[in-house]
C-alpha cells in the first residue's frame, strides 16, 4: 500500500525533461570551419557573384565551371545559395531606389547584389528539427542600429530589421519562432541561426 502511495505521488510530481531543442554544434565550430576554409568560401562567392550566365542559361551554372567543384569539396562547402534583401547601389537611399525601382536592369547581373547563405559540407552538426545555423555574406557592410541589422530601404522607404544576438549556443536557442538572427563575425560576415514555427 506504501508502495502504490509512493508511486502514484513520484507519477503526480514527475515532469518529463523538456525536449532539447538546439542540440546544434556551437557557433565557435563553425566559425572555426569558416576561418580554416575562408580564402576559398571567399573564392566561391566571388565566383558567384561576378559570374554572368550566357542567353538562355540559369546561374546555377557558374558552380560547374573550371575547379570551382575541387574548390567546394576541398573548402567543405555544399552550397551558396541566395537569400534576403537585394543590396542594389546606394542601397539606403529612397531617391536610388525610386530611380531604380528596385530592379535590375539585367536580372544576369542580380548575383553581384544579393545576400549569400554558405552551407557547410557537414551540414547535419548545424541543423535538427526546427533550429539550424549556416554563415551569411552581406554584399555590403550592412548599418546596425540598436542590436538590429537595417536591411536596404526600398522606393517607400522601408527596411527589414534582423536582430543581432552576441551567440547562440543557449537552451533554449536565443532566436524566436519564425526568426532568423545574426552574430556578427566582421564588416560582412555573420553566423546566423533560424528557427521555425513548429
Amino acid at each position: 500500500m506504501v508502495l502504490l502511495i509512493v508511486g502514484v505521488g513520484w507519477l503526480t510530481c514527475y515532469r518529463p525533461p523538456p525536449r532539447t531543442i538546439n542540440s546544434l554544434a556551437s557557433d565557435e565550430q563553425l566559425i572555426a570551419w569558416f576561418q580554416a576554409n575562408r580564402p576559398d568560401i571567399e573564392e566561391l562567392v566571388l565566383r558567384y557573384r561576378t559570374y554572368l550566365p550566357p542567353e538562355g542559361k540559369g546561374h546555377d551554372e557558374w558552380e560547374k565551371l573550371g575547379d570551382t567543384p575541387a574548390i567546394r569539396q576541398r573548402s567543405g562547402v555544399r552550397y551558396v545559395i541566395p537569400i534576403l534583401d537585394l543590396w542594389l547601389p546606394e542601397p539606403y537611399s529612397v531617391e536610388a531606389r525610386k530611380r531604380d525601382g528596385s530592379r535590375v536592369v539585367d536580372w544576369r547581373e542580380k548575383a553581384r547584389y544579393q545576400t549569400l547563405k554558405i552551407i557547410p559540407a557537414d551540414a547535419k552538426r548545424f541543423h535538427h528539427n526546427t533550429v539550424w545555423k549556416d554563415m551569411v555574406y552581406f554584399p555590403v557592410e550592412p548599418h546596425i542600429e540598436n542590436g538590429f541589422i537595417i536591411g536596404p530601404v526600398d522606393a517607400l522607404g522601408r527596411n527589414g530589421h534582423y536582430r543581432i544576438s552576441p551567440h547562440f549556443n543557449s537552451e533554449p536557442p536565443l532566436v524566436d519562432r519564425d526568426e532568423c538572427a545574426f552574430r556578427r563575425i566582421d564588416a560582412q560576415w555573420f553566423v546566423r541561426m533560424c528557427r521555425t514555427i513548429n
